[in-house]
């Protein structure tokens, strides 16, 4: 929330009224130490770009910020010693940060994509909260190279009616209605070293990080539900490829699953479910689209899935998101 109090005060809004419609304690945007809940910061910006007439409220705060956002993570990431030992460490430790969003960084022929959405159970918009962690990071990289440009950027949601100041930031590589939000580096940036580099720095917040039993680390459901959200869209995601990925034979991780009270596939039910929400709700993506990405051979499944997920066609659900 660092900033949020400031700029809402300069569009003419009352933040501690927002805050409280939010569902937020007005005391959290002044003191960043206070925890808050996820759904009502997504909420809280949503309402404040549309009742401030400020659709681009997400990448203005983002402008105001850096990584000091994260606390004590911070420290470990500005000391790392290239981008791509920040990104690993950022993706590594994210669950430290927030437990309503999962973040995973993917490496591809020409670089990586370092992938972020909101977990499931968030009905709210991530919009704003998207395009505000893009530009965090764009913003935090070019103070180590000031003509960084991402190789490519994708948003789930709808473009908005004007795009300057997204291409201004994002660049010409810009897409909106994808099946993820990502932004992509070249081999080039990941290599990168950082100014900020110290190694003793790191060496002691590593350790600090690592023995500190106060830091609740996912545990194995959020673990597979972030795969499976990241993997589901480029992959049949099956339990082969989830045993493949956490390190742990299939009869294990079912086993374990059991134990909680769960299955992969109620996971990746839940998981189908939440990201059908999302497209149908912030995207322009059509029905087929949404039922190809999510692993349907047959939209007739997809639509039988949503119905008996939903109690009503997924037709039925889909809203115009904020432009």
């Amino acid at each position: 929330m660092s900033g949020a109090n400031e700029l809402i005060r300069e569009l003419g809004g009352a933040p501690e009224v927002l805050a409280e419609w939010a569902g937020l304690p007005s005391a959290c945007l002044s003191d960043r130490d206070i925890p808050v809940d996820v759904a009502s910061v997504l909420r809280l910006l949503n309402t404040a770009a549309a009742n401030l007439d400020c659709r681009n409220i997400g990448m203005i705060l983002a402008a105001r910020n850096g990584l000091d956002v994260f606390g004590p993570l911070w420290i470990l990431l500005r000391s790392a010693r290239t981008v791509h030992q920040m990104l690993e460490d950022l993706t590594s430790n994210y669950d430290m940060y927030t437990r309503g969003a999962a973040l995973s960084l993917q490496p591809d022929a020409d670089g990586a994509a370092l992938c972020w959405d909101t977990v499931s159970h968030l009905d709210e918009d991530a919009t704003q909260a998207a395009e505000y962690g893009f530009a965090l990071c764009v913003y935090e990289l070019r103070r180590v190279l000031p003509s960084f440009t991402p190789r490519a950027v994708q948003f789930r949601h709808v473009p908005p009616q004007d795009i300057r100041l997204h291409r201004a930031l994002f660049g010409n590589e810009l897409s909106f209605n994808q099946d993820r939000n990502a932004i992509y580096f070249s081999h080039e940036t990941l290599g990168t070293q950082m100014s900020s580099a110290n190694s003793r720095a790191y060496s002691i917040m590593q350790s600090t990080l690592r023995c500190d039993a106060s830091i609740a680390r996912a545990g194995l459901n959020e673990r597979i539900e972030n795969i499976v959200r990241f993997l589901l869209p480029y992959s049949p995601c099956t339990i082969d490829e989830i045993s493949d990925a956490t390190g742990l034979s299939i009869r294990t991780l079912q086993n374990r699953l059991t134990q909680q009270g769960t299955s992969f596939k109620q996971i990746k039910d839940q998981v189908r479910y939440d990201l059908a929400l999302k497209y149908l709700r912030s995207s322009d993506l059509s029905l087929a689209e949404i039922s190809e990405i999510l692993g349907y051979s047959e939209l007739s499944a997809f639509s039988r899935s949503f119905r008996r997920w939903h109690g009503q066609p997924a037709s039925a659900v889909r809203r115009v998101a904020i432009r």
